[in-house]
């Protein structure tokens, strides 16, 4: 027989301890008349694995007791080692039971002992078909897809989109990626991820915005694809939506980011240069083994999420967010701001929102980070309004304006310059309406009793020397200005933060005097009744009530 058609024939292993019954199966059977060939007969499950390990048949015949390792042993063996070969188990009528329970390892037939020739030749017929049934197909399929991956480049596009889905194991990636050429053999790999910036399309003389939208996707994507295959820096390739991805690979670590950069820098000075195209690309982190790569990837698309501090033609890397992003208190900045309000100075305005902006970009904060910042401090800017004599309605309707506008801008930039107007249009209309200086200095000493109101030591005579006036002016302008005494307002600010802090901590009576600026703890409990009706230990129960 040509050794072609020995390779096509089935190969069977038979397991036996009987030496009568293994002889007699291995002699009576027409093996080859079936397209079968009898690898080896065993005597027992251990010296049939023996053989497996050197040569996988296609077909084991076993006996289920046996020496050493048994049928139901070696069943289990080839289930979690070799789940391809067909199971047949010989078994007595008092095993029938046991061997059922070898369902779980997909057994694929049972026969009761005695076992005649004829009926393990229709057995070993049937198998056979199912056998070359399998070998069929699978033949098949793996013609048509040594096809589909030589002739349609898109398919080598789509085992790349697969990569970065991450749902399939590192054998499967390697097995598909082989198949379709694609070669990703180091040691790392990082991927980036290109957002483009809506172009002008003009230069490009095409019958329709589609057309105009593909030529350049294609155009950045040929960019990317020359300078990556060029060097032999990893692969690049487009998703679905056009967007193009490149999966670098490197044998270097420390290196690996810096080159990254570099080379992503390259490309956005391309593009630049050569479509007029300004882009924003995320880097992902590092990752070991092709079926981490979705990681890499996911880092790579969140980063350009921070592209709103940046703007377009800026690189995002991931480890790099990692590494500064941390929590950020501006509340001293914002009340640096609104002291410029107060103060009219549109430069000092300018200068302490620019000091913002830079905190925020050293702390990767995310555009609706920013906004809830930017709104408490609208909020307080808006209080100035208020007490200037602003309408209400008037500062709701700015104040959604400038929301309004806030979320539309690209840049944290640009969403800051909006804000620097809104905050130079309440600083005027507050100069409007509070135009002379003595309104001006009412302003700046509330300002002064919020910074220093825990000072159980501050006098009428300290606000006045900061503001330089005269005691008895200052108090006449106050009064009239806000309609109580310096006292009065202290006393109360000092009571309302008390309050605060009788509701939402659980410090000591005293050491909240001591916080909100009473030096005698017997006084501040008979000031806060006399402001409240309640004593502190009061206010304290029933808030946590209500809680």
């Amino acid at each position: 027989m040509l050794m072609s058609e020995v390779n096509k024939m089935y190969k069977v292993l038979l397991v036996e301890d009987e030496v009568l019954v293994r002889e007699a199966i291995a002699e009576n059977i027409a093996w080859e008349e079936m397209g079968l060939t009898l690898l080896a007969a065993c005597k027992n499950g251990k010296e049939a694995i023996e053989v497996i390990e050197g040569e996988v048949p296609d077909i084991v015949l076993t006996d289920i007791c046996m020496p050493f390792v048994d049928g139901m042993q070696l069943s289990k063996y080839l289930f979690e080692n070799h789940p391809q070969t067909k199971i047949i188990i010989f078994s007595g009528y008092d095993e029938f039971e046991y061997a059922k329970q070898a369902l779980q390892y997909k057994v694929e037939e049972y026969l009761l002992k005695p076992v005649t020739a004829a009926e393990l030749t229709e057995l070993l017929v049937a198998i056979s078909k199912e056998l070359d049934k399998q070998r069929q197909e699978k033949n098949n399929i793996k013609k048509l897809r040594s096809s589909y991956y030589k002739h349609l480049p898109t398919i080598r596009s789509q085992v790349l989109n697969d990569l970065i889905l991450g749902n399939k194991s590192e054998e499967e990636y390697r097995e598909e990626m082989k198949e379709s050429e694609i070669y990703l053999s180091k040691r790392y790999f990082k991927v980036a991820f290109i957002d483009s910036k809506e172009t002008d399309f003009s230069q490009f003389k095409m019958e329709d915005n589609q057309n105009q939208s593909a030529l350049l996707t294609f155009a950045i994507y040929n960019i990317v694809d020359e300078i990556i295959t060029q060097d032999h820096l990893g692969v690049a390739f487009q998703q679905k939506d056009n967007r193009s991805i490149i999966i670098f690979e490197s044998n270097l670590n420390q290196e690996f980011e810096k080159q990254v950069k570099q080379i992503c820098k390259h490309i956005q000075d391309k593009m630049k240069a050569h479509l007029g195209v300004e882009t924003i690309i995320g880097i992902g982190e590092k990752v070991d083994k092709l079926n981490k790569i979705y990681i890499s990837y996911r880092g790579a698309y969140e980063a350009t999420r921070y592209s709103y501090l940046c703007g377009y033609n800026c690189i995002l890397s991931q480890e790099e967010i990692k590494t500064y992003k941390e929590p950020i208190d501006l509340s001293k900045n914002i009340e640096e701001v609104l002291l410029q309000v107060k103060k009219q100075s549109e430069e000092g305005i300018r200068l302490e929102l620019d000091k913002i902006v830079k905190k925020i970009q050293a702390t990767y904060l995310q555009k609706e980070e920013i906004l809830i910042i930017m709104q408490k401090m609208i909020l307080r800017a808006n209080e100035l309004l208020k007490l200037a004599g602003v309408e209400t309605e008037n500062i709701k309707n700015n104040d959604e304006n400038w929301l309004t506008q806030f979320k539309q801008q690209k840049t944290v930039d640009e969403a800051f310059a909006i804000t620097n107007s809104y905050l130079i249009e309440i600083m005027g209309q507050i100069y409007s309406l509070k135009e002379d200086m003595s309104k001006k200095q009412t302003l700046l000493a509330l300002d002064y009793i919020e910074k220093n109101y825990q000072n159980s030591e501050l006098t009428l005579q300290d606000i006045c020397s900061y503001l330089t006036m005269s005691p008895s002016y200052f108090s006449a302008t106050f009064k009239r200005e806000t309609g109580e005494t310096f006292i009065e307002v202290l006393t109360k600010k000092r009571i309302e933060k008390a309050k605060n802090m009788l509701k939402n901590t659980s410090l000591k009576n005293y050491e909240i005097a001591e916080k909100v600026g009473f030096s005698d703890p017997h006084y501040f409990s008979i000031t806060f009744k006399k402001y409240t009706g309640k004593t502190p230990k009061e206010y304290a129960k029933e808030s946590r009530d209500e809680l």
